[in-house]
């Protein structure tokens, strides 16, 4: 299938995040944002929403904001299209202004702690070290990737046990351009 054009659709259904990831990222980000929303057990991946709080509603201010207004209050709404069309409800999708609102209080609510990094303790080791995580993507002229590699690089004194205690997993990051699995990490040495 080598040069072979796909139809802007399957491109498009190939990128696309499920419902349920979606329904996921909401459900967890709620919490935080002072948000009430409550699963409707009997649909899948459909909520009802309380009030839309203030600090969510902040996020219309920013300069970058170029999504239509939040609702004060949201019906019940699912991130599933198929069960949003049958039973007349809001469909939330990434692009959806309750989405990026929760997508923006939580990126700003989690800053702190991104910019310090995060700390692994390890029972095994007596000495502090840093562990740095890379990963680098090719693409063609079109900007689609033909190969991702997602890498763990730690000091020497760490690499021989590493290599035999790690098993990393598979990393998806919520909202990449493509929703290709990268592959497994591979550890090596960086002093």
């Amino acid at each position: 299938m080598a040069g072979c054009v796909l139809p802007d659709s399957i491109k498009a259904q190939e990128r696309r995040v499920v419902p349920e990831t979606i329904a996921r990222f909401i459900a967890e980000c709620v919490a935080d944002a002072d948000f009430s929303l409550r699963p409707v057990q009997r649909l899948p991946h459909t909520f009802d929403a309380g009030r839309v709080p203030a600090r969510l509603r902040n996020h219309e201010r920013d300069p970058d904001w170029q999504h239509p207004e939040l609702a004060s209050r949201y019906p019940r709404l699912s991130t599933d299209r198929d069960t949003a069309e049958k039973h007349n409800l809001e469909w939330v999708t990434p692009g959806h202004p309750l989405f990026e609102a929760l997508r923006r209080h939580s990126l700003a609510a989690g800053e702190d702690a991104f910019a310090q990094g995060a700390c692994f303790h390890s029972l095994t080791h007596d000495a502090p070290a840093r562990l740095d995580f890379y990963r680098a993507r090719a693409a063609d002229g079109l900007h689609d990737s033909f190969r991702d590699e997602f890498s763990l690089h730690a000091p020497a004194h760490l690499y021989a046990s590493m290599r035999r205690n790690v098993r990393c997993r598979q990393f998806v990051g919520f909202g990449n351009s493509s929703n290709r699995r990268i592959p497994s990490a591979s550890v090596s040495n960086s002093m």
